[in-house]
């Protein structure tokens, strides 16, 4: 059975219509979904970011790390108090932050806005080279974030 030339028209018509419909809805869902994720990731991103700024601002060793360096004091003196345990932590913050960064976890210029001073004082502090380079006659891969970062840094 055939339908008469003008029925047949209307409904490719028709179908052409609310496909076209469809696909319009479709395109509009994709564009919502998209922002809302990146919605969700400025959000998560911004809440590691606060808790690592509260962490490495606020808490030991790092403000005391941070105020040697400030002050230009060496980590090494009886005054400073600075263990190996002390370095490993306060470089491990920020290598963990280098691996957010590589990772593609936080931006590289929220990272930069916050922590970049910090990261280059501290890598380029003598006590932070020479106890990087003691661990790398062990394990040339540890702190290879810490590093990386550092080198990102500076090119910003």
């Amino acid at each position: 059975m055939t339908l008469h030339p003008q029925i047949e028209f209307w409904v490719a018509l028709v179908s052409s219509l609310v496909t076209v419909v469809i696909l319009g809805v479709n395109i509009v869902y994709v564009i919502k979904f998209r922002e809302s994720v990146d919605i969700q990731r400025k959000t998560s991103q911004g809440a590691i970011l606060l808790t690592m700024n509260n962490q490495f601002f606020y808490t030991e060793p790092h403000k005391r790390i941070i105020r040697c360096l400030e002050e230009g004091k060496s980590l090494r003196t009886k005054a400073a108090n600075v263990t190996d345990e002390d370095l490993d932590d306060h470089i491990g913050m920020l290598d963990t932050i280098g691996t957010f960064v590589r990772a593609g976890i936080v931006d590289k210029k929220l990272v930069y806005e916050l922590f970049s001073h910090y990261i280059e004082s501290t890598y380029e502090a003598p006590e932070v080279a020479d106890y990087i380079k003691q661990l790398h006659v062990r394990d040339s891969s540890l702190f290879s974030d810490f590093e990386w970062i550092y080198h990102e840094m500076k090119k910003s």
